[in-house]
């Protein structure tokens, strides 16, 4: 369904339309739940976060404003938002520093949403990799930390026990170099 049809299914739906909300849900629920797999590692806290969500979504649909954001992207963030909170209330950031496929899309700004997103190169894969060991261990872990983990720089900081800073600092001038060395 295309990206108006979702915003028009959001609109109806704030007036009260319980048929356009279903196909709301229809259409947005597998990506957002494939997007809450992916930062909560846990099917059970993903499921719940997604019905909070779609709650939350369709008592608040009257607040929603396509001249801002998509539906798509209106949902996802509060899914996000409420995944984060489970987050720092679980304290199970678990910080890991192996990168995968899907946490390379993050990285490199592909729609982590997407249920079927296309599969990575083993060569981008693997330039990735060498690329983040040549941006230095304090920004690639900073950029792994806010683009895989969804910290804010202050978590981060925290977590580092660093300024927020010289946080900022290491995920704007690593990727500047990232983005260089995937270019070159």
């Amino acid at each position: 369904m295309a990206k108006d049809d979702i915003d028009e299914l959001l609109l109806r739906a704030s007036n009260g339309d319980e048929v356009a909300f279903r196909s709301f849900y229809r259409q947005t629920a597998p990506a957002l739940l494939a997007f809450l797999l992916r930062m909560l590692r846990d099917r059970h806290e993903a499921e719940d976060v997604l019905q909070e969500s779609m709650v939350v979504a369709w008592n608040r649909a009257g607040e929603y404003d396509p001249a801002i954001a998509s539906a798509k992207t209106w949902i996802t963030t509060i899914a996000r938002r409420r995944a984060l909170d489970i987050l720092r209330r679980h304290k199970r950031q678990s910080l890991a520093h192996s990168v995968d496929a899907d946490d390379i899309r993050l990285i490199l700004g592909n729609d982590a949403a997407d249920a079927s997103p296309e599969p990575l190169s083993k060569a981008t894969t693997d330039r990735l990799e060498f690329c983040l060991g040549e941006i230095g261990p304090d920004a690639a872990n900073s950029i792994r930390y806010a683009y895989i983990y969804g910290l804010t720089n202050v978590e981060i900081a925290a977590y580092l026990d660093r300024a927020v800073g010289t946080v900022k600092s290491w995920i704007q001038r690593g990727l500047r170099s990232l983005k260089k060395c995937m270019e070159g």
